[in-house]
């Protein structure tokens, strides 16, 4: 006989009193009450092993049905920016070959309401205000925007185009907060300076 199963014989041992005792008590119970233990035991053999491997399967699953659809508004956005970078690397060459004009004479109202129609967001604009802002003792002008059902993508473009205007103009200001209702929805609050 091997080490290992001397052991096994004496662990047989030593539980069988207990065995025995278990026995005892499942005979004296009354026929109902182990027809209820069965169904329990029979219901937790089946149960278990599907909490077990089903649900952490389904659950993964979802997880990645969700990381999938991230990934791919993720990717949609980049081709925006992308197909947004090359247009304007394509209109860039193009005003080199002519004479760059500038318009340091429009205010920064009339210059922040073209970027906003340029980024297709002009209609979102619910409102647009000068901001009196000094600095160094020079009056620098200002201009707040107010905008409602932007998306990510949109919000993007105009600050793309603000980054890339004709102007010197600096960002002093963004609030970006999601719509209760709809948390795919923007409002944006941003304040330009020039």
């Amino acid at each position: 006989m091997s080490a290992l199963q001397e052991k096994l014989t004496e662990l047989q041992r030593a539980a069988q009193p207990y065995v025995d005792q278990a026995e005892d008590r499942w005979e004296a119970l009354p026929l109902e009450r182990q027809r209820q233990v069965k169904i329990a035991a029979l219901a937790f053999a089946v149960i278990f092993p599907i909490a077990v491997v089903v649900l952490p399967l389904t659950g993964g699953r979802v997880a990645a049905q969700r990381a999938v659809a991230d990934a791919r508004e993720q990717l949609e956005t980049m081709r925006d920016l992308e197909r947004i970078v090359l247009e304007r690397g394509l209109s860039e060459r193009n005003q080199e070959q002519k004479p760059r004009q500038t318009a340091k004479n429009t205010s920064l109202l009339a210059t922040m309401d073209g970027i906003a129609n340029k980024a297709n967001v002009g209609a979102l604009v619910q409102s647009m205000r000068p901001v009196n802002k000094s600095r160094d003792d020079n009056e620098r002008e200002a201009v707040e925007l107010q905008m409602d059902g932007l998306v990510l993508n949109e919000v993007v473009k105009l600050l793309y185009e603000v980054e890339y205007s004709d102007k010197d103009l600096v960002v002093q200001r963004l609030e970006i907060q999601k719509e209760p209702r709809n948390p795919n929805v923007l409002k944006v609050n941003l304040e330009v300076m020039q």
